[in-house]
């Protein structure tokens, strides 16, 4: 074992702060800090005068229900072409009264041949290439849609780990073909539709239909506990001394209670619902960084 000399530990102790300080200005990250104030985070159904995307059948969706976004953090082309693949299978989905819509259903199975890429997802816990990886952006987007418009989630599962784009945990929903799949139930009187794109490296869903009432939805996302995520260093003789090099990027754990509460346009509150638990896992940022003894006028620090 290699002898850590105290300037040596000196300098490992400055990394950390450096590191720490780089992981606090990502999104993911800035939640956390947020969420070391607020432990609520509340977010309300969103009504929109863009007529852009609604069809012209006006027997069902005359109004738009609920309209989310989530933004496109990862420009990736392999990315990008499989969100804008899935968003162009979901779109114009039409679900009658009482029926389920299930993701995996319409969208299909996940194949090079029906034009889906390798592209990073999490995988076993870590970051890692998948075969239409970026499409749980889409079935996210979705989920917190379905959320805003009351409508009845039957089956949704949260991600090993908090992504990036959403900016309320407990708001996103995972699938992966023949296994986990997101589904929820029209429980209107009246059809839906759903509509679905691109636009300002954002991923739209609307939820367009017939208001039944004047009621408004409203979800929040409660913070239970928290798992900060840590810096692990690994010896790496073959760089140059005081040179790091980042492998893996970190994400904070947590567990988060998502509640629904529905109230009147008297403002009374008509139902507070448990939607679901979420618990994300922790990932320890990775860093590899040569142990050999540091140079006092030499430190190297690499670039974001």
């Amino acid at each position: 074992m290699k002898k850590i000399t105290r300037f040596t530990r000196y300098i490992l102790f400055a990394i950390s702060i450096l590191l720490s300080a780089a992981m606090l200005s990502a999104p993911a990250a800035s939640f956390a800090m947020s969420a070391m104030s607020f432990n609520l985070f509340t977010a309300k159904a969103v009504h929109s005068n863009n007529d852009a995307h609604k069809s012209q059948n006006t027997q069902f969706d005359t109004e738009v229900l609920s309209h989310t976004h989530t933004p496109l953090l990862n420009t990736k082309q392999s990315r990008m072409d499989n969100i804008i693949l899935t968003c162009d299978k979901i779109n114009e989905t039409v679900i009658s009264p009482y029926n389920i819509f299930s993701f995996n259903e319409v969208v299909g199975e996940r194949t090079e041949e029906r034009g889906y890429q390798s592209a990073p997802t999490f995988v076993d816990g870590k970051i890692a290439e998948s075969l239409g990886g970026g499409i749980c952006q889409v079935s996210s987007t979705l989920y917190y849609a379905c959320l805003l418009a009351n409508l009845e989630i039957i089956e949704r599962q949260n991600h090993s780990m908090l992504p990036d784009y959403v900016s309320i945990p407990g708001f996103d929903a995972t699938v992966y073909w023949d296994s986990i799949d997101f589904k929820f139930r029209n429980n209107s009187i009246t059809a839906i539709k759903i509509l679905s794109w691109i636009e300002d490296y954002k991923v739209h869903v609307k939820i367009m239909g017939v208001k039944q009432n004047n009621n408004t939805v409203i979800i929040e996302g409660e913070i239970i506990s928290t798992n900060p995520a840590e810096i692990v260093f690994v010896d790496n003789p073959s760089l140059a001394p005081g040179q790091i090099n980042v492998l893996q990027p970190s994400f904070n754990g947590y567990v988060v209670d998502t509640y629904r509460k529905v109230i009147n346009e008297e403002g009374k509150l008509l139902s507070l619902t448990l939607e679901a638990r979420s618990i994300y896992n922790k990932l320890d940022k990775i860093v590899e960084y040569n142990f050999a003894k540091v140079p006092e006028d030499s430190f190297i620090i690499p670039s974001a």
